[in-house]
């Protein structure tokens, strides 16, 4: 099915445990105390991006990288939220730093994700060009054993006493079975 498509043929079971890991990040997360919160929520997404790098559970690397991207941002995107939570006092300088590898990694994961898209939609394109490509190659060829033998069944007429014509968009096979004599004409 589509839901385990992406995966690796042993490891069909990883939606499983991704579903699992939002379920857990977005629900479970709510039930600590709230002075625990972000902290149950960096240790689960910390647990399940150690998990990815040990599983690497989808056929295409990229999709890997895509996932490990992902997860590295939800917990920056964690850790600032414990920070803002916590009020901790910084000097200008490491705010101005922080928010500048904050903006880059949020626009470095955008640029890669787009960039994964784009490869995907010029893969799909490809196929189907070649797809078409080959249909057309397909009725060429179709096209040039349809004249041939139909050049071959008007001489193989003119020559034969059995003079049945078979239908011309029938099958190669379909037509020589109109060419097999019949009891009578024996």
């Amino acid at each position: 099915g589509f839901l385990y498509d992406a995966y690796n043929h042993e490891i069909w079971w990883f939606e499983l445990v991704d579903m699992i890991h939002k379920l857990s990040l977005t629900g479970l997360v709510a039930f600590f105390p709230a002075s625990s919160q972000l902290i149950a929520a960096a240790v689960i997404s910390v647990s399940y991006t150690i998990l990815l790098l040990l599983v690497r559970p989808y056929i295409r690397k990229g999709d890997d990288r895509l996932h490990l991207f992902a997860q590295v941002e939800i917990f920056c995107a964690v850790i600032c939220g414990y920070m803002f939570k916590n009020d901790f006092t910084t000097n200008t300088s490491v705010d101005v730093g922080l928010s500048i590898l904050l903006t880059i990694t949020i626009g470095t994961f955008s640029a890669f994700f787009f960039v994964q898209a784009a490869g995907v939609i010029f893969k799909i394109i490809k196929l189907k060009r070649e797809r078409n490509k080959r249909k057309l190659e397909n009725k060429l060829q179709v096209n040039v054993m349809k004249v041939s033998n139909d050049e071959a069944e008007s001489e193989f007429q003119d020559a034969s006493p059995l003079n049945r014509s078979a239908p011309s968009e029938l099958s190669f096979s379909q037509r020589s079975f109109y060419k097999l004599p019949n009891e009578n004409d024996l």
